[in-house]
């Protein structure tokens, strides 16, 4: 006869299960013969389970054997009041028992059924665990129950149970393959360690009394939507993928909140608090908006990327110490409504992707201050000049300002880029060294620049009175050269300029 093809099975594959067992026969091959065949078999194992634990105390005297177990919990509600009733009475015994069904495909269940009788009768049990199973329908509702590497194909709603801070139930790595729903209750018994949830998790108006994300292993969101609720523990996502990002709004946090490497499609908070820590540090986004947000304990978001649209924290309060160490925000970034009550952190920051169209003024400004708050003016001064480039952008496209206003922010830009470059000024320095130079040569031998008449002050034409004008000018007066004054002040204040703008680079790679 042909194994089941269900892998590490070896029961014989059902006639009518398409080469699989009724233990494995999946939705689309589960037919009415299979379904009585895997009933029988799952009333066997439970039965076999019971009379195990009941001949431990009763023995000889128990007068009822498995067969007698099964047709109790198949067919008569009184009896099957009469086992648990006895089962009751071995509680201490089993206490320490967990009843494990292996890999089973659920593909009926109505608790409402014969079968239900299987499931109240497990309820004794403190602790009831499906392992590497497989359900096309709701959650099995027990007081205890845990599911551990199990599959469910049918959309989970915990809504429907009016009660349910009086279960338990703990999922450990499972696939959920339509969508988690936990809407209005207060929960306290509802635990996910890790999982797969292919359609989402939403989340509304819901009390959370325990933790619900327990943390120790990675989560996989399709996409996870809290609104209108409050977490009064802690809630743990690190290492977590968000395909289609992560949405809170109206939230309250009361314990902590992390979420560290974890990688997020669209990260969109609003109206929330977070009355302690939150670390998302090492996170990967495509997009960051936080709106109307209070941070009153630490937030950490290190060595945290942006990849795409600008990070925006619009009316976000930090109330405590805030890092931003070694983030990159490629996207530029936007500090103009946040309110930054403890210190702040940036070391390290990108903050523009190498673009300052991407990131506002008064970011960089605000930046600039965090750093001179702590005495680092060097990468204070990074920032001022990256302020001031963004004022030249502003200013350039404002024509109501006089020419010269504008003209200042451009000079200051490309002779050193407002200090950072202490080359640029040298650069130029010798370029315009050269120029005089070939000036002065061409004077000198071709004299091309003097007047028809020997040059005295008051002679006739424009340049002899510009040259004697400029002669008078006592700081320079003593290196210009005769014939060329004009020139030579010129280039003598060009001078002056790029050796001050030379100092004031070089001072600001050195200042304490």
């Amino acid at each position: 006869m042909t194994e089941c093809l269900f892998d590490g099975c070896e029961k014989p594959a059902h006639a009518d299960g398409c080469g699989y067992c009724a233990r494995h026969a999946s939705k689309e091959k589960m037919t009415n013969a299979l379904q009585e065949v895997f009933e029988k078999e799952l009333l066997i194992y439970i039965s076999g389970k019971i009379y195990s634990l009941m001949h431990g105390k009763y023995g000889d005297d128990l007068q009822v054997g498995p067969d007698d177990i099964i047709l109790c919990l198949h067919f008569n509600e009184n009896d099957y009041n009469w086992i648990a009733e006895k089962l009751s009475e071995k509680k201490s015994l089993l206490s320490i028992e967990e009843f494990v069904f292996p890999d089973l495909f659920f593909v009926l269940y109505d608790p409402g059924k014969a079968n239900g009788y299987l499931f109240k009768i497990l309820s004794i049990f403190d602790d009831v665990v499906f392992k590497d199973c497989v359900f096309y329908h709701d959650i099995i509702r027990l007081s205890k129950v845990t599911y551990t590497n199990c599959v469910f194909k049918w959309c989970i709603d915990f809504s429907c149970f009016t009660d349910f801070h009086s279960y338990i139930v703990d999922f450990y790595d499972c696939i959920f393959c339509e969508r988690v729903e936990l809407v209005s209750g207060v929960f306290s018994g509802v635990r996910f360690d890790g999982g797969s949830f292919r359609k989402g998790m939403y989340i509304e108006d819901v009390e959370f009394e325990l933790p619900v994300f327990i943390g120790a292993n990675d989560y996989d969101f399709f996409y996870l939507s809290i609104k209108d609720s409050r977490f009064k523990k802690e809630v743990s996502l690190n290492g977590s993928q968000f395909g289609a990002g992560l949405l809170v709004d109206n939230v309250i946090f009361d314990g902590w909140f992390e979420a560290r490497d974890s990688v997020m499609g669209d990260f969109d908070i609003k109206d929330a608090n977070f009355n302690k820590f939150i670390d998302i540090s090492g996170g990967c986004f495509d997009s960051f908006a936080v709106s109307h947000v209070a941070f009153f304990g630490y937030f950490s978001m290190e060595s945290s990327r942006v990849i795409s649209d600008r990070a925006v924290f619009y009316y976000a309060s930090f109330s405590g110490h805030a890092s931003f160490r070694g983030s990159k925000f490629f996207g530029g970034l936007d500090l103009d409504r946040a309110d930054f009550s403890g210190e702040a952190n940036f070391l390290g920051v990108d903050a523009d992707g190498g673009n300052i169209k991407n990131t506002t003024r008064e970011t960089y400004r605000l930046i600039k201050h965090s750093f001179d708050k702590i005495g680092n003016h060097l990468e204070a001064n990074k920032f001022f000049a990256k302020e001031m480039d963004k004022y030249r952008e502003e200013v350039s496209g404002n024509k109501s300002l006089p020419l010269w206003d504008r003209a200042v922010f451009h000079i200051n830009k490309n002779a050193s880029d407002f200090g950072q470059n202490y080359l640029l000024p040298l650069v130029w320095l010798v370029y315009f060294s050269s120029v005089f130079y070939f000036l002065y040569w061409v004077h000198d031998y071709e004299k091309w620049l003097e007047t028809p008449q020997k040059f005295t002050c008051g002679a006739s034409g424009y340049y002899a009175n510009i040259n004697c004008f400029a002669s008078k000018f006592t700081p320079f007066k003593q290196f210009l050269v005769p014939g060329m004054e004009f020139l030579s002040l010129i280039f003598y204040v060009i001078f002056a300029i790029l050796i001050w703008q030379t100092v004031v680079a070089l001072k600001r790679h050195t200042r304490r």
